[in-house]
């Protein structure tokens, strides 16, 4: 029955989309049942995403507060932070995304745990953790473009360091050089639903 109802979904998108292409997108997102969320970064890329973006909320709040306890020089919260963030990665729902995305999903997921733990148990040691923040960032940038969020963030970069970071905010508070260095880099990307 839900394959069936599946189909009959999909027939009204390609329906709508046949009769009036500006507005497909908007009112095919609205007809999705609640397990599918999508990505629109301001082009027709429609993806299929986690069901529980509660989980996607989690991972992203764990890395927020360690990229800004970094830019806070905080050593010891930044390891906490990645304790969490492991957590939250150890309990991603990758079973709940496409076939087509879960190998792409499953190594960026295994990458970033390995990044956390890392930062998790090196408190005390700011530079060994800001240098697995960094590869940490490319796997959290890869996700979201993987699986999206409902939250708005921003992709910075820093040309220093030559590395990218999430923010929440577009205020930059760089964290690979903390309070020395706090507002170089610039946002590179907006990435919202």
């Amino acid at each position: 029955m839900k394959k069936l109802s599946s189909i009959a979904i999909i027939a009204t998108i390609l329906l709508i989309a046949c009769q009036n292409p500006s507005t497909a997108r908007v009112e095919a997102k609205n007809n999705l049942p609640d397990s599918t969320s999508y990505i629109d970064s301001g082009n027709a890329q429609v993806s299929a995403s986690v069901q529980d973006d509660t989980l996607v909320k989690e991972v992203l709040q764990a890395y927020l507060d360690m990229k800004n306890a970094l830019a806070a020089d905080q050593s010891k919260e930044a390891a906490t932070s990645g304790e969490k963030l492991l957590s939250a990665l150890n309990t991603f729902p990758v079973s709940s995304l496409t076939s087509a995305q879960q190998s792409e999903v499953n190594e960026i997921v295994s990458d970033a745990k390995e990044h956390a733990e890392h930062i998790g148990e090196n408190a005390g040691n700011i530079k060994h953790q800001r240098e697995h923040f960094q590869e940490l960032s490319n796997d959290m940038y890869d996700l979201l473009k993987q699986v999206g969020t409902s939250q708005t963030v921003y992709k910075d970069s820093c040309p220093m360091v030559k590395a990218i970071w999430i923010s929440e905010k577009k205020q930059i508070a760089n964290p690979y050089y903390g309070k020395d260095m706090s507002t170089c880099g610039k946002v590179q990307e907006t990435i919202e639903r």
